[in-house]
């Protein structure tokens, strides 16, 4: 079911505070004193993650500090990690945008679309012969066919740069009738 623009910039809200806090725990995994905390609560070695299946079981096959130390010694860890959850992110808004034909199609809109069609098509910009159909434009930035084949996420555009994308989309949608 389409959501209005006010329910979908309430969703980038949250969207946003949900990668704050989470990123936010790249830099705690790294402390001695809440790893110690961690243990005492019960998390030692070979603790696993018991996330819940729909029959009520649980599956526990990642080992909570194997991932632990991936944070701690591995910067492309992180790198992905903070790629897959921001495009997640831009997917689930893109979606939403989607079922309303994105509104408008203003430029920040249409630059928003491209966005999320690379980042959905491998993180590389993939535009088709007629593409782009409109201005796509946000800041400084403009989707041209130069882009094609370019890598979108840490190349075109940096993680600061997408937050301040989702908050020009807000304002627009928030101001829309």
């Amino acid at each position: 079911m389409a959501k209005s623009a006010g329910d979908i910039a309430m969703l980038i809200d949250s969207l946003q505070a949900t990668y704050a806090a989470t990123s936010t725990m790249l830099v705690v995994l790294k402390d001695n004193d809440f790893l110690n905390l961690f243990r005492t609560k019960g998390y030692g070695h070979g603790s696993k993650i018991h996330l819940r299946r729909t029959d009520n079981t649980c599956y526990e096959g990642i080992d909570v500090w194997e991932s632990v130390h991936a944070v701690q010694k591995n910067p492309q860890f992180n790198l992905d990690y903070l790629r897959a959850h921001l495009g997640t992110m831009i997917s689930w808004i893109g979606h939403n945008l989607t079922e309303n034909s994105y509104f408008d199609k203003a430029p920040v809109l249409e630059f928003f679309r491209h966005i999320r069609n690379g980042i959905s098509h491998g993180n590389t910009f993939n535009l088709k012969a007629a593409e782009p159909r409109r201005l796509a434009r946000f800041r400084s930035f403009e989707i041209t066919k130069s882009c094609n084949g370019q890598c979108v996420l840490f190349e075109y555009i940096k993680i600061g740069d997408v937050m301040d994308l989702l908050d020009k989309v807000k304002v627009y949608l928030r101001a829309l009738p």
